[in-house]
């Protein structure tokens, strides 16, 4: 099994040995698109673990979450609004929760504009005619040849894009994300992992510190990106909650639940 799945990850130029043994990479198959990831069976764990994610091949639009029953239509009405008015955005949620499809389906209104989107991996399903995809990569094992999400928000500004897009915020990714909206780009968008609405101000504050980053960008934050659309379940049921990002007195970040509120 080890062969097979460094081969899979050989073709996406991902290594998959004792000196990497954690690799992610993609496959495409037919109509469909698999994330494939990877442990090593070494120091890390004791047996080799693979997991892989089907995404399917075709571009989600916010009309087709609403023809399905995933979505509300005037819920869906709102996020065309946030667009419109190039106000930026957070998907929230646990993992498998839909958060990259709703970044997709928003992201797919933009028909007319030049989007780019910076990922790790590729997994955004785009249907934009003028869609541009950046991919960060990871060292070598000589530990040279990383290429940063904030190496790309760099290069974005020399490509006249009408918005720019982070696929996820885990980490120091997070100033690359504000970098891109400051520099006269907003509108964008990204996810975030967040068991609640309440947590993504929490995961906002613990990024930021760990990415160093001064006092004013935190300050500076809710105008960046006001808005939060977490995705959770609730007795099994999906639940969409809207959230207003904004400074407390206290100087921390928190988030405002718009309940009811129209978006």
């Amino acid at each position: 099994m080890v062969e097979w799945v460094r081969d899979l990850l050989d073709g996406c130029g991902q290594r998959f040995d004792v000196a990497s043994p954690c690799a992610d990479g993609y496959v495409d198959e037919g109509e469909s698109r698999y994330r494939v990831h990877a442990v090593l069976g070494s120091t890390v764990t004791s047996r080799t673990q693979v997991s892989v994610r089907r995404h399917r091949g075709e571009a989600p639009t916010l009309a087709g979450l609403v023809a399905s029953g995933r979505m509300a239509g005037p819920t869906a009405d709102g996020i065309r609004g946030v667009l419109a008015r190039r106000e930026s955005f957070l998907v929230s949620g646990s993992t498998g929760a839909g958060k990259t499809t709703l970044l997709a389906a928003a992201l797919n209104e933009l028909q007319n504009e030049r989007v780019i989107v910076i990922e790790d991996t590729p997994e955004l399903a785009m249907s934009l005619p003028w869609v541009i995809g950046l991919n960060t990569r990871a060292p070598n094992v000589e530990g040279v040849g990383a290429v940063t999400a904030t190496d790309l928000v760099k290069q974005t500004l020399r490509m006249r894009p009408d918005r720019v897009t982070l696929g996820e915020v885990r980490g120091t990714e997070i100033a690359a994300l504000a970098e891109a909206l400051a520099s006269g780009h907003p509108g964008g968008g990204s996810t975030i992992h967040a068991g609640s609405l309440e947590a993504v101000p929490v995961r906002l504050e613990g990024l930021l510190d760990q990415a160093r980053l001064p006092q004013e960008v935190r300050e500076g934050l809710p105008q960046l990106i006001p808005w939060v659309f977490h995705l959770g379940q609730d007795s099994g049921v999906a639940r969409f909650e809207v959230g207003r990002l904004r400074l407390a007195a206290s100087g921390v970040l928190e988030v405002q639940n718009l309940a009811g509120a129209s978006v």
